[in-house]
């Protein structure tokens, strides 16, 4: 029903979003037609039997072995594929622990991670144990970042979609911490930071104080730590910029970054 409603309400503001635009290609129509990666990491393709269900790459087990009921993930051992990462040191040139580039490739997916958390707007953290301060970022510089790199001879880093940055949780590290800490270990696991994910969604949302629309701008954010507290979310989704229209006031949401590449 709720779903219904959107699509009624969006029928009901097309007409009125062309009138104030003038044309069809008004930045803000095409961003819409653009933010369709919210839904496309989630498709399934459904094979013959509705049991067998794959994504657009390959999988590794989550991880679990504690068995909750028979038949979960927990019931089988690296099924579909076991878990397997390669940590590469590619030369740079540079010294002072600075002199390779540290990158993870994931053998089962296709992906490869910078192997440390971004430290800085359009800055990586080029030091062998990963021990420079890491910085959270605005989604838009987290992308700049990300894309302007230059990093273990490659130059076509981005930040990853929700379901790239779901593939390195490892599920039986929960509550503490859901990632490979002796690969990645510099993650930031505070039970309110995440890292940014590439997947986001604009929101046509009526607000009865002002009888007016609202467009809201969410990206997803995904957590590799709950600070040792049950029901914490792994994801979550946060509005990049948020503006409150009682106070005057608008707020940046920051989080941290690390960028990958590969499968697209």
């Amino acid at each position: 029903m709720k779903f219904i409603k959107i699509i009624i309400l969006l029928a009901a503001i097309t007409p009125f979003m062309f009138t104030l635009s003038g044309c069809s290609g008004d930045a803000f129509l095409d961003a819409m037609k653009e933010e369709e990666d919210f839904i496309a990491p989630f498709d399934v393709v459904i094979q013959d039997s509705d049991s067998w269900r794959t994504t657009y790459f390959s999988l590794s087990d989550t991880g679990r072995t504690e068995i909750v009921l028979n038949g979960d993930d927990a019931s089988f051992v690296d099924i579909p594929a076991a878990v397997s990462f390669t940590e590469r040191n590619v030369a740079n040139g540079g010294s002072l622990g600075d002199d390779t580039d540290d990158i993870v490739d994931d053998n089962v997916t296709g992906l490869t991670w910078t192997k440390c958390t971004i430290i800085g707007r359009n800055l990586v953290d080029r030091k062998d144990d990963c021990s420079g301060t890491n910085t959270k970022l605005s989604w838009s510089h987290a992308n700049e970042t990300c894309s302007n790199l230059v990093y273990g001879g490659y130059d076509d880093w981005r930040v990853p979609m929700v379901s790239e940055l779901f593939s390195i949780l490892d599920f039986n590290r929960w509550p503490l911490v859901h990632i490979a800490t002796s690969l990645f270990s510099d993650n930031e696991n505070s039970q309110n930071d995440g890292y940014w994910t590439s997947t986001s969604k604009l929101f046509v949302e009526f607000n009865a104080n002002y009888e007016s629309f609202d467009v809201n701008d969410y990206a997803w954010i995904v957590f590799f730590g709950g600070g040792g507290v049950w029901g914490v979310n792994i994801v979550d989704i946060k509005e990049k910029l948020a503006h409150n229209e009682d106070t005057g006031v608008t707020t940046i949401e920051m989080q941290y970054t690390r960028c990958v590449r590969g499968v697209r």
